[in-house]
């Protein structure tokens, strides 16, 4: 076998490897707006976790993202929306935080019980 044909074969199967995980992360994160999702990304894996994170917390009490935007100094907390720019969820990139409200939730049983209080 050539070099050539060995750094071919290298190229694809890394291409295809690629394609496979950018696949698999799309479509777990299903349920997130992809220009949410694809900013997160260029934070970094801790923003994608805490963004599906709360996507996933939201859809467990009955909602789902339906919006967002970065604020802040280096755009370092997202905003979420459940509803038409309802500025629920805040994610704190920094402290890498969640709240719901203004209060801070660590799991779906805490964002349900402060969801449900504010309805």
């Amino acid at each position: 076998m050539k070099k050539s044909e060995l750094q071919q074969i290298i190229r694809e199967e890394i291409q295809k490897a690629l394609t496979e995980s950018t696949t698999k992360v799309v479509n777990e994160a299903a349920n997130v707006p992809s220009n949410i999702m694809d900013f997160a990304k260029r934070k970094g894996s801790y923003a994608v976790s805490l963004v599906k994170k709360a996507a996933t917390w939201a859809e467990k009490s009955g909602k789902r993202i339906k919006g967002g935007t970065a604020i802040g100094k280096n755009y370092s907390t997202i905003v979420l929306d459940m509803t038409n720019n309802g500025s629920e969820i805040y994610i704190n990139l920094d402290k890498e935080t969640i709240e719901l409200f203004g209060e801070k939730v660590t799991d779906a049983k805490s964002f349900a019980k402060v969801l449900a209080a504010k309805q």
